[in-house]
């Protein structure tokens, strides 16, 4: 589907933000998974950081260079971790009463 754009429309150029995602067998990031930490200060869970301070900061070279079918099922992610994780570390507005 072409180079990903950035969800905060901070007009980063779409090359820098790629066109693929990258797993290690146990995660899955985009591409430009720096820009949201460095531009936005996108805030990851300690597991992915552990993970990833284990390699060295750097894609390992197993990681697999992953280009889905647009509108493909056929992903088979487990999306239970983010759930649980966004509910714990969101921030809530102001005005929510709790």
């Amino acid at each position: 589907m072409g180079y990903s754009f950035c969800r905060f429309n901070c007009d980063a150029p779409p090359p820098l933000l790629g066109d693929s995602d990258f797993t290690d067998g146990e995660w899955v990031w985009p591409a430009g998974l720096a820009h949201y930490v460095e531009a936005h200060s996108v805030m990851l869970p300690d597991e992915f950081v552990q993970t990833m301070m284990g390699n060295g900061w750097s894609v390992p070279a197993s990681a697999v260079d992953v280009r889905f079918e647009p509108y493909s099922t056929d992903r088979n992610f487990d999306f239970t971790f983010w759930y649980a994780w966004s509910r714990r570390n969101a921030r809530r507005p102001w005005f929510w009463p709790w």
